[in-house]
């Protein structure tokens, strides 16, 4: 595994660029911002966000967040930050091995916030799109997360259809998924 260059991963923070810009965005070169919790969920975000972004010659940005919980005085990190930056990492490597040139970041915010974070770091990079990665238990976009950012968002938010879970599923229980998490 590469060791993380400031270029590849960034806090979310480092992320962040002034919002007066005085030059016309193109729309098609704007970046997909792919948000990632764990690996099953990251990697079917990855590879569904790789497909859109090469489909319109765009760069993708990663982002995980890692939360924080605050109990009366006391308050702890849901994960290491070295766990974090790993999954951008594995990201980002898999978006190149896919031909899309990609960056990541790795956020940190108090437990319900995550949506916020996601919504500001897709205005911080210019993001065209928001992709998630499939449901999975306990994984970064829960069914909270997800309806804060389809109320808030001005963005298209896309939710990658869940992996396969094997033979059994078929092209008709792949469309299922995708109707379910559309």
């Amino acid at each position: 595994m590469r060791t993380p260059t400031a270029a590849r991963i960034a806090s979310s923070r480092s992320m962040r660029s002034d919002d007066e810009t005085t030059e016309p965005i193109d729309r098609s070169s704007r970046p997909v911002l792919i948000a990632i919790g764990s690996f099953d969920e990251g990697h079917s975000a990855v590879k569904f966000g790789a497909a859109i972004a090469r489909e319109r010659g765009a760069r993708a940005c990663v982002l995980h967040v890692r939360e924080r919980q605050i109990l009366g005085r006391a308050a702890f990190d849901m994960e290491t930050a070295d766990e974090g930056v790993r999954l951008v990492e594995d990201a980002v490597s898999e978006l190149e091995r896919e031909g899309v040139e990609a960056s990541g970041s790795v956020g940190r915010v108090i437990v319900g916030k995550v949506a916020e974070a996601i919504l500001d770091q897709a205005a911080s990079v210019g993001a065209n799109e928001i992709v998630l990665g499939a449901k999975r238990s306990g994984g970064l976009v829960s069914r909270r997360t997800r309806e804060r950012l389809l109320r808030r968002s001005s963005l298209p938010v896309l939710v990658a259809p869940a992996p396969s879970e094997g033979p059994r599923r078929g092209a008709l229980g792949a469309e299922l998924g995708r109707r379910r998490a559309a």
